[in-house]
């Protein structure tokens, strides 16, 4: 079995699907992207100290 022709761009017929996505995002007026909080703590930010009990009073 090739490895590589199972992740090729081209298999399952990807490479229609990202031209479609790019036609897509191309001709939007806004992108919405959302992240969930492993985003930020990958970015380091923290959810604790002084930052966190500066900004987030009442969760303290």
């Amino acid at each position: 079995m090739d490895i590589a022709a199972h992740t090729s761009p081209d298999h399952d017929g990807q490479k229609a699907v990202s031209a479609a996505a790019r036609e897509k995002l191309a001709g939007a007026k806004h992108i919405l992207v959302g992240a969930g909080a492993g985003l930020s703590t990958a970015a380091g930010l923290t959810y604790f100290g002084e930052r966190f009990n500066t900004h987030f009073k009442k969760l303290h």
